[in-house]
């Protein structure tokens, strides 16, 4: 049992680590820094986050599924096999999320209408939101690519048991590009408005896309070990 809790902590701190501190740099990012520019500026981002979550909750989905491919394989001793998996794994998220870029790109005014032009909502506070949208769907839609192979690596990597770099390299970048950066723009190019926090954003979903990409590449992760062979087992269950 106590073997057992070891490998959750040593594979799931990592990973949990990395979600956290996803969460909380993404919060900071939408309430402080875009937060700065107004109720409107809010408004705008949060209803592009709304379409931004369409694209990448099914991706996770794609992700989920690459884990457990990867996981299975490699237990096989089929690391060609967990390969291959990962691989189409990551042109069918790819293939996803392009499409959803390229909707945000092309029908993002009637898309944010949905959420500006409430029945409450003055016609030109409306428009000023959808103005205001319109711009940062187009940040939105660019990084869909690198969302789509930041969320696949990240999947494969972890289902390969290499939690331990990515979940670093998810925590630098978070905190140095979401808020180092956007805080950067807001102080410095505040004439980016709104736009400006989003830049930081996307820098660092395409840095993290890339790196991760670049980890699984170089396969570090076919010599890890996640689980102890029987002899190993027995040796240490002697011991303890």
């Amino acid at each position: 049992a106590r073997a057992a809790m070891r490998d959750l902590l040593r594979l799931g701190s990592p990973a949990a680590l990395q979600s956290g501190s996803e969460i909380v740099t993404w919060a900071i990012f939408m309430t402080v820094l875009v937060g700065t520019f107004g109720d409107v500026a809010l408004a705008a981002g949060w209803s592009t986050l709304r379409y931004v979550h369409v694209s990448f909750m099914p991706a996770y989905g794609f992700g989920i599924a690459v884990t457990s491919l990867v996981g299975r394989h490699i237990g096989a001793g089929r690391h060609d096999l967990a390969a291959d998996r990962a691989r189409a794994g990551l042109w069918m998220t790819v293939g996803y999320m392009t499409a959803c870029g390229l909707q945000m790109r092309a029908f993002r005014e009637p898309m944010l209408s949905v959420f500006a032009r409430g029945s409450n909502t003055p016609p030109e506070v409306a428009d000023e939101v959808i103005a205001i949208g319109k711009v940062l769907m187009v940040a939105a839609a660019l990084f869909q690519v690198f969302d789509a192979v930041g969320i696949v690596f990240a999947s494969a990597l972890r289902g390969a048991g290499d939690t331990f770099w990515p979940g670093v390299l998810t925590v630098v970048l978070s905190w140095t590009l979401i808020v180092g950066g956007g805080w950067a723009l807001v102080r410095y190019a505040p004439g980016l408005g709104a736009l400006g926090p989003w830049i930081g954003a996307s820098a660092y979903i395409v840095a993290l896309g890339v790196l991760l990409g670049l980890r699984w590449r170089r396969g570090a992760w076919r010599s890890i070990r996640v689980l102890e062979t029987p002899a190993e087992e027995a040796a240490r269950l002697a011991r303890d």
